[in-house]
């Protein structure tokens, strides 16, 4: 897959288009460790016009199928699951504080 500038990998994009009157469940492919769906649209979301701003796009619950609504399109982003940089990022800031504490003493 696609990598960015910095040699990261980028995230991963699944599309699924509904345009039959009635529902129906997609099985969604697996990610790479790590990394989880989250809904980046959906159309059938009125409300929101069917679109989340980036950074806010909701965790998908199960990870294995989506139910697409009825003449809906759905793309779902796969992304490094949030608690996991969320964690990440908390550690090194720790660490960074515990080296500036060294330091100054």
């Amino acid at each position: 897959y696609g990598k960015r500038e910095d040699g990261s990998f980028d995230d991963y994009f699944f599309v699924m288009y509904n345009m039959h009157w009635e529902p129906h469940e997609f099985g969604l492919p697996h990610l790479p460790r790590n990394r989880r769906w989250y809904v980046a649209i959906d159309t059938s979301l009125g409300q929101i016009n069917g679109y989340y701003e980036m950074g806010n796009e909701p965790l998908l619950e199960e990870q294995n199928r989506y139910m697409v609504k009825e003449r809906s399109i759905v793309v779902l982003m796969g992304k490094l699951y949030a608690e996991k940089v969320e964690k990440s990022q908390m550690e090194k800031e720790s660490n960074t504080e515990s080296k500036e504490d060294g330091q100054s003493g």
